[in-house]
């Protein structure tokens, strides 16, 4: 099972952690995150987020913002916070359609100037393909 930002908070939710309304406010357009001694560049838009993990999660990936950004339960289930299936053109929407008033404005005006600079979205999209591929001795 893959889980993407909505799909991360509810599997973790799920399984006994905790999601919450992140008092740090909200995490939009391009984000880095640290995952596997690398640098991972994906587009967020999110506020509420995992704060805390249920029993046997374990995280692969996280940012200053988002502790629990990238999380695997066994070799079963992989989530992730971010958005890798976000490309320029849907968050350039979401800058124009679903962030004034809501977010502030120099993280949306942040957000505009990084929409050409790259990501890792086809990285991230294979790591999620490896764990739905993945054999697995009772299946």
């Amino acid at each position: 099972m893959i889980g993407i930002c909505f799909g991360h908070q509810i599997i973790a939710q799920a399984l006994g952690g905790t999601v919450e309304k992140f008092s740090g406010g909200w995490s939009v357009g391009r984000q880095s995150y640290q995952m596997g001694g690398r640098e991972i560049m994906l587009n967020a838009w999110h506020q509420d987020q995992v704060t805390t993990l249920p029993e046997g999660a374990e995280v692969i990936g996280h940012s200053d913002f988002c502790a629990n950004a990238m999380v695997t339960y066994g070799d079963r289930i992989m989530t992730v916070q971010a958005h890798p299936e976000f490309d320029i053109d849907h968050v350039r929407g979401l800058i124009a359609h679903r962030g004034a008033g809501v977010i502030p404005d120099a993280q949306l005006d942040q957000a505009r100037r990084d929409l050409s600079k790259p990501v890792d979205n086809a990285d991230m999209a294979a790591m999620m393909v490896a764990v739905l591929k993945q054999a697995r001795a009772d299946a």
